[in-house]
């Protein structure tokens, strides 16, 4: 007797079938490369330049894609965080506030980049126009970030304001007009 062979007068039992078939049919579609919707200048897009992925010759071994280079979304520098944030949001109530006003600032600069794009600039235009604009900070006043900058070069362009004649902006009359209380004032 041979084990896994049968013995006189045994059958060997049936293989088992599965009884959910599973059927994949070429359909001739693509999907997009997962950075085609991009911008060119986004932090998301990776340089191929910069680094090369997979099998290298010179080194003799597999180079993966370098995880520091990847921030997830919350890592990524925002209008009140420079840096972004060290954990997720969520985590924290405080950050969570923060992450919410920061995504209603998002959702402003959008609202006020398509009324530009609807009386005819294109985004070029927007960005050139808009990075003429300087602001003069004050003390009592969170510093500047990147991307807060923009959002209120944008707002000067929204407003009306040319760059030619009102090209240094101060932050100071911004937040009084805006909010109506004096940072110069006593308290």
């Amino acid at each position: 007797h041979i084990v896994g062979q049968p013995s006189h007068g045994e059958t060997r039992p049936e293989p088992r079938v599965p009884r959910v078939a599973r059927n994949v049919r070429a359909t001739g579609k693509t999907r997009p490369a997962p950075d085609a919707a991009l911008e060119l200048d986004s932090v998301w897009r990776l340089d191929p330049k910069v680094f090369k992925t997979g099998w290298d010759s010179e080194q003799g071994k597999w180079v993966d894609l370098p995880k520091n280079m990847i921030k997830k979304w919350w890592r990524q520098p925002g209008y009140l965080t420079p840096f972004g944030y060290r954990y997720p949001p969520m985590w924290s109530k405080k950050d969570y506030a923060l992450a919410c006003t920061e995504m209603r600032m998002a959702a402003i600069e959008a609202s006020m980049i398509k009324d530009l794009k609807e009386k005819g600039w294109t985004i070029e235009q927007i960005r050139g126009r808009a990075s003429a604009f300087e602001f003069i900070e004050h003390d009592k006043l969170p510093k500047l970030t990147p991307k807060l900058t923009f959002l209120l070069q944008v707002k000067a362009l929204w407003e009306g304001r040319d760059p030619r004649n009102d090209e240094l902006l101060d932050l100071a009359e911004i937040y009084k007009r805006d909010t109506g209380k004096d940072l110069d004032a006593e308290e």
